[in-house]
C-alpha cells in the first residue's frame, strides 16, 4: 500500500486515529488543501483584471494549523480554534476571529478562483475545528440534542455535501446516492436525540455512508517544501473524513 494511502487510512481509522495522534514537528509527510486567493480584494481584483494581491492559503488537516503566504514570501500562522468562515456571493469567503468585538465588520474577504474552491476551503475549516474539539471535547452537554458543536457541524456538513453534489458533479457520479438525506435526516433526528438508542439510530446510516464512499477516498502529492511532502484529499476523501469525525463524536454518546 502506498504511503500516502496508508497516511490517509491514519486520519480515518478507529485505531490510531488522527484524532489522538501525537504529531511531532519532524513528520516528513502531510494533509492539506491548499488556495491561492486574492485578500480583501478591490473591484478589479474581484473581477481578477488586477489580482495584485494574491496569497497562498495552506490549512493543514494533519495538524490543524492554517497559514497565508503572501507573494512577498511573508508567512502568517492563523489561529484555527476561534476562526470563523462564511461563503459570501459567488466565490468569496469572509474569515474572522469570533473572539473580535462585532466580529462580521471586521472581517478578511477571500476571493478564491472557483466556487468549488470557496467551498473546499470552508469544509477543509470545519473538519480542523471538528477534530480540535474531538481531541478536547470538555464537558459534553447531555443529552445529544442539546450539542451545539454537533449541530453545527452537521449543518455545514450538509452544506458541503449540497454544494458539492452540483459542484464536483456528485449526482452525475452517484445519481442513486442520498447522502444528501441522510445528512438532513441526522439533522433532524439530532433533534430528538434523548437517549444512546437515538444516538445508534442517527448513527447508523451516516456510518453505512462512510462505508460506500471510504474506498473512494484517495489523496494526492502536490508540494515538497522544507523536507515535508505533502498530500491534498480529494472531493470524496474530505466528504469521508467530515463523516468519520461525525461518527466520532456521536460515539461520545455510546460509550
Amino acid at each position: 500500500m502506498p504511503s500516502h494511502i496508508m497516511r490517509l487510512n491514519s486520519i480515518l481509522d478507529d485505531s490510531s486515529s488522527y484524532f489522538d495522534l501525537d504529531h511531532t514537528e519532524h513528520s516528513k509527510s502531510a494533509v492539506a488543501c491548499e488556495f491561492c486567493v486574492v485578500k480583501d480584494p478591490s473591484l478589479l481584483e474581484k473581477l481578477m483584471v488586477v489580482p495584485k494581491n494574491q496569497v497562498q492559503v495552506l490549512v493543514r488537516i494533519d495538524d490543524g494549523s492554517m497559514s497565508m503566504t503572501t507573494n512577498d514570501g511573508d508567512r502568517i500562522s492563523v489561529a484555527t480554534h476561534d476562526l470563523w468562515v462564511q461563503l459570501r456571493g459567488k466565490r468569496e469567503v469572509w474569515m474572522g476571529s469570533k473572539s473580535s468585538d462585532d466580529s462580521p465588520k471586521h472581517h478578511t474577504t477571500l476571493a478564491f478562483e472557483s466556487r468549488i474552491a470557496a467551498v473546499e476551503f470552508c469544509a477543509a475549516v470545519d473538519l480542523v475545528q471538528h477534530i480540535g474539539h474531538l481531541r478536547h471535547p470538555g464537558k459534553l452537554p447531555f443529552p445529544a440534542a442539546n450539542d451545539a458543536v454537533l449541530r453545527r457541524h452537521l449543518q455545514s456538513m450538509l452544506k458541503f455535501v449540497e454544494e458539492m453534489w452540483v459542484l464536483a458533479q456528485w449526482r452525475e457520479l452517484w445519481p442513486y446516492s442520498n447522502m444528501t438525506e441522510i445528512i438532513h435526516d441526522a439533522l433532524e433526528a439530532l433533534d430528538a436525540a434523548e437517549t444512546a438508542g437515538d444516538v445508534a439510530a442517527m448513527r447508523t446510516p451516516l456510518a453505512e455512508l462512510y462505508n460506500t464512499f471510504y474506498a473512494q477516498a484517495n489523496i494526492t502529492f502536490f508540494a515538497e517544501r522544507d523536507d515535508i511532502r505533502y498530500y491534498r484529499p480529494s472531493y470524496i476523501g474530505l466528504l469521508v473524513a467530515k463523516l468519520k469525525a461525525l461518527l466520532s463524536h456521536l460515539a461520545f454518546y455510546l460509550r
